[in-house]
């Protein structure tokens, strides 16, 4: 028997802990994805059934978290359904299925944040994109505002990752088009009026839009795939997770502020052809930014690949390998 030196977070917060570190959300339903609607909505029970062993989480200094170790047993009073699981390259329905978009929006959280990742594991093979999200947007980096009266067509996409100008505004009363993309797919909402001059202050959230980089999923199946985080700093941290009918929201909280902003992107994506099949690489970066400071640097956080079987958003041919 292997030991284990690490020691799991187990302890559920009694007051809630008084600072936002992250918030996000996920789309519950995908309307448009072709797949079963009775095994989404049995998802939604299963999620919501896993959340509640994870909601107001404490991960204390030195504490690891572990998905399993938590998630495992949340079936005991009242069982899974069957929903669908992509493995293997395919997707069929198990019980307990869809938990992985749960572990998703936590890895998305705890990437920003200033915890160790000690254990992610990528889809092997991904059916859909990222789908967006609605309410709690991602932060623009301290002193980053809009650009000066840039109109892009509706719905076409800045470049994931790409800065906008520092302390450019839009002028008085223009409006963003419908479905324009901030960096790395951060959104107004259409027609949503900035006034003459404002700019967003340092840190404050984009409202409705947030489109996920590549290479950002977190797959687990129990025994053999984990999430696992270690909280090396000197800091609690607490996890939220709630739901409405549409959405499951995340939060991750702190017991004093965290004076780090967290963005994370692709420097790069990219697909080849090989054997018929597509094959998505995708680079994942994050940049850490000092707010006292404004001082920042980067980190490749890791290399991604996987097979697509939806069309990939690039408008040149998909080249050959």
């Amino acid at each position: 028997m292997r030991f284990d030196p690490n020691r799991y977070s187990k302890k559920i917060a009694k007051d809630r802990l008084p600072y936002t570190v992250f918030e996000t959300s996920s789309p519950l339903l995908n309307q448009n994805s072709g797949l079963d609607l009775c095994f989404q909505i049995n998802k939604v029970h299963n999620l919501r059934l896993a959340s509640q062993t994870v909601n107001h989480l404490l991960i204390t200094p030195g504490e690891t978290f572990s998905f399993w170790q938590l998630v495992r047993y949340a079936d005991r009073k009242e069982p899974y359904k069957k929903a669908l699981n992509f493995s293997n390259g395919k997707a069929e329905s198990s019980y307990g299925g869809g938990l992985c978009q749960l572990s998703g929006l936590l890895f998305w959280m705890f990437l920003h944040s200033p915890m160790t990742i000690l254990e992610r594991h990528g889809h092997s093979v991904l059916f859909l994109p990222s789908i967006k999200s609605r309410p709690y947007g991602e932060n623009l980096p301290c002193g980053e505002n809009l650009p000066c009266g840039e109109n892009l067509p509706c719905g076409e996409n800045l470049p994931c990752g790409e800065n906008l100008p520092c302390g450019e505004n839009l002028p008085c009363g223009e409006n963003l088009p419908c479905g324009e993309n901030l960096p790395c797919g951060e959104n107004l909402p259409c027609g949503e009026n900035l006034p003459c001059g404002e700019n967003l202050p340092c840190g404050e959230n984009l409202p409705y839009g947030e489109n996920l980089p590549c290479g950002v999923d977190a797959a687990v199946s129990e025994g053999w795939l984990d999430l696992k985080v270690r909280n090396d700093t000197k800091e609690i941290f607490e996890i939220e997770i709630s739901f409405d009918e549409q959405h499951m929201y995340g939060k991750l909280l702190s017991g004093n502020p965290i004076e780090t902003d967290y963005t994370v992107f692709n420097s790069s994506v990219s697909y080849v052809k090989r054997d018929g099949k597509i094959f998505q690489t995708a680079v994942v970066y994050r940049r850490e930014t000092d707010r006292k400071t404004l001082e920042s640097h980067e980190t490749e956080l890791n290399v991604n690949r996987c097979e697509i079987l939806h069309k990939p958003s690039v408008k040149s041919k998909v080249p050959k390998e």
